[in-house]
């Protein structure tokens, strides 16, 4: 009778099983799909405010070749800041996934660089297209950490800040 019992049982533990995993999702995966979402929205709709459910208060963004950042309300101002400062802009995810408390996307973002910023050399009107991967580091629910790489050269010489090398190959 036992063994009966667990084979009637059995498909029964697998059913809730697989129910319970397809309802719960991947909790790490959902928030960074809400975090992405949110990124969108501050850089193309100029909605930072998007920032405050999917961000702890204190995330620290690390830009590659840039000062980290410390705090939710300054990685909102440079939202903003590239909101108003680059034109155009359009963004399209490629990957997003996530496992244990990080998370990994990968996309390309488009704009143009046509309004004066101070600091700055003068506006190239140049469309300026790259690739490049945020990793998340989540705990509690919110983006703790942000670690950003993108193609820096090409934005770079997009801004007018350093100068385009044109690409030759060399015969042989």
């Amino acid at each position: 009778m036992k063994g009966k019992l667990v084979w009637l049982l059995l498909p029964c533990l697998m059913v809730i099983a697989l129910v319970m995993t397809s309802c719960g999702g991947n909790p790490t995966l959902e928030i960074a799909e809400k975090w992405n979402a949110a990124m969108e929205d501050a850089l193309i709709n100029g909605n930072v405010d998007a920032l405050d459910e999917v961000e702890d208060p204190d995330v620290v963004v690390h830009l590659l070749g840039m000062p980290d950042m410390v705090g939710r309300e300054m990685h909102k101002t440079i939202f903003a800041f590239m909101h108003e400062g680059y034109v155009n802009f359009q963004h399209e995810t490629m990957d997003i996934t996530g496992s244990g408390d990080i998370a990994a996307i990968r996309y390309t973002e488009c704009w143009t660089f046509s309004k004066e910023i101070p600091g700055y050399p003068p506006p190239t009107g140049k469309e300026i297209c790259y690739e490049a991967a945020i990793f998340l580091h989540i705990k509690n629910g919110k983006v703790v950490e942000v670690f950003q790489v993108w193609d820096t050269m090409r934005v770079n010489q997009g801004l007018g800040l350093v100068p385009e090398i044109p690409m030759t190959i060399p015969e042989h």
